[in-house]
């Protein structure tokens, strides 16, 4: 692979990147939110649950991921109970993915194909949401 290659890589990566950021934020402000919480790590997770959920979600999806990476790196061998708890945590964070993905459809007045939208191409879904006509509606009905 040549240098030209690579720097066109790098371009494409840094303006996919500068797009997200771009997209979240203004999802962010739509939804009343500060924009600038799009861009800290763990804030702008809790954030966007907090526009779908009550915050308790947020915090049971960011020590889910936690929990999840600190097992795998730290503790090597052990029994097989150790990687049927990391798949059944990741199990259960892939689904709140997927509720999660379906209630900020909702709360931005879209449907259920929009949330499919979320699941599937989470970022790019994010950028529409953001830079698109969808207007912040509410947190959907506790159900």
């Amino acid at each position: 692979m040549n240098s030209f290659m690579i720097a066109l890589a790098i371009e494409i990566f840094v303006m996919a990147m500068a797009l997200t950021i771009v997209g979240n934020w203004m999802m962010f402000e739509k939804a009343g939110k500060p924009g600038w919480h799009s861009i800290i790590p763990f804030l702008n997770v809790y954030d966007e649950f907090s526009l779908c959920w009550k915050g308790v979600y947020g915090i049971i999806f960011l020590v889910g991921t936690i929990a999840v990476n600190v097992i795998g790196y730290f503790v090597k061998g052990g029994t097989v109970i150790l990687p049927i708890t990391i798949i059944a945590i990741v199990f259960v964070l892939f689904i709140l993915h997927i509720k999660q993905s379906f209630r900020l459809a909702k709360s931005f007045g879209m449907g259920t194909v929009y949330g499919f939208f979320l699941v599937f191409f989470n970022g790019l879904a994010k950028i529409i949401l953001g830079l698109g006509d969808a207007q912040y509606v509410g947190r959907p009905c506790e159900a």
